[in-house]
């Protein structure tokens, strides 16, 4: 919705171009009238919708900011009035916004931004919820551990991420879930308070929770219309990708026994994720994390074996160097060919 929806005009062009249609002479002149490049009504459009977003993070801030400020002198009825009030009024703004108004809306431009409203408010009522545990926990000394703070945030603002269908407010909620995690661990050192915590068991966890957030948001995607955002999948995908290779690296440099197990998984991973965005749906940049996590994971092997075998001397640091350039431009190559390829057959996104 911030960005140029332009990609099926790209792909006809580039079509038209590779297949000698038009003229290398015509080139700027068809790219002038195929109307790719952004004209002012866009550029005006996403002025106009960076500032909203830009507006309602200053409005949370500015928040946050006036009642700490004036913590001594506002009573704490004030205080959560205050907050309570902002999130009504949120919630206000979003039914008067997005299901009735966006309805009764007839232009398409008109439906976007009332629904761009009613989602922002979604958005600025579940931070405002945060605000307020926050808040409790400080006036009341209630003693709570911080993880209960984000566990409790992400379980309230569920039916809104449910309702509002927006990235940015999913994404908020799976980043309150793995701060809540991270920090219970960081607490009570173990799944259910015991002490055998290890940094593998947590990287478990954020594995299996970020693969399902993933797998979640393409199933979304893909059965319900004008839930495509591309942006947020990757970045779920990125969660979900890290603690995985973190695993294996660990494994590899410290010998644990759960090497050979996320090794398994990690092919079986990477296996799924380079058949399905190449076959399936194709998008190159989740192919190119991708090889990135092989290049990574190849030269963490084998520089342990080449510690271990020749030491640390400038023999092992050159073979590193041949490794990563030799992979660096296999995939380069190969990213290359299959760009190409999705150029060629209308398939790139």
């Amino acid at each position: 919705m911030l960005f140029f929806n332009k990609d099926d005009s790209r792909r006809t062009f580039t079509q038209l171009v590779q297949s000698s249609a038009i003229a290398e002479a015509d080139i700027d002149k068809a790219l002038s009238l195929s109307g790719i490049y952004p004209d002012n009504n866009n550029w005006k459009r996403f002025i106009e919708y960076g500032l909203l977003f830009l507006g309602v993070l200053a409005l949370a801030t500015s928040v946050v900011f006036f009642i700490a400020y004036n913590w001594d002198a506002l009573g704490r009825f004030a205080k959560f009035g205050l907050l309570e009030t902002l999130i009504v009024l949120c919630i206000g703004v979003y039914w008067k916004t997005y299901p009735g108004a966006q309805a009764l809306a007839t232009h398409k431009h008109k439906k976007e931004k009332y629904g761009l409203f009613g989602q922002l408010a979604l958005f600025l009522a579940s931070i405002f919820v945060g605000v307020l545990l926050a808040f409790y926990g400080q006036t009341y000394q209630t003693g709570a551990d911080t993880w209960e703070l984000f566990f409790t945030w992400s379980l309230l603002i569920i039916p809104w991420v449910l309702i509002a269908g927006f990235a940015a407010l999913y994404l908020l909620w799976l980043a309150l879930i793995n701060t809540a995690i991270i920090l219970y661990y960081t607490t009570f050192h173990g799944l259910l308070g015991t002490l055998l915590f290890s940094s593998a068991e947590l990287l478990w966890i954020l594995t299996a929770l970020n693969t399902s957030a993933f797998i979640a948001a393409e199933w979304l995607q893909h059965r319900f219309s004008g839930t495509h955002h591309g942006w947020a999948n990757r970045l779920v995908a990125v969660s979900a990708g890290l603690p995985l290779n973190l695993l294996v690296l660990d494994g590899i440099f410290s010998r644990h026994s759960h090497l050979l197990p996320a090794l398994i998984v990690w092919l079986l991973s990477l296996s799924m994720l380079m058949l399905y965005f190449r076959r399936y749906k194709p998008d190159l940049f989740m192919l190119a994390m991708g090889c990135l996590s092989a290049i990574t994971i190849i030269t963490a092997g084998l520089g342990k074996l080449s510690f271990e075998s020749i030491g640390d001397g400038v023999a092992t640091f050159f073979i590193l160097a041949v490794a990563v350039i030799v992979l660096g431009a296999a995939s380069a190559i190969w990213l290359k060919k299959v760009h190409h390829e999705f150029v060629s057959g209308g398939q790139y996104e």
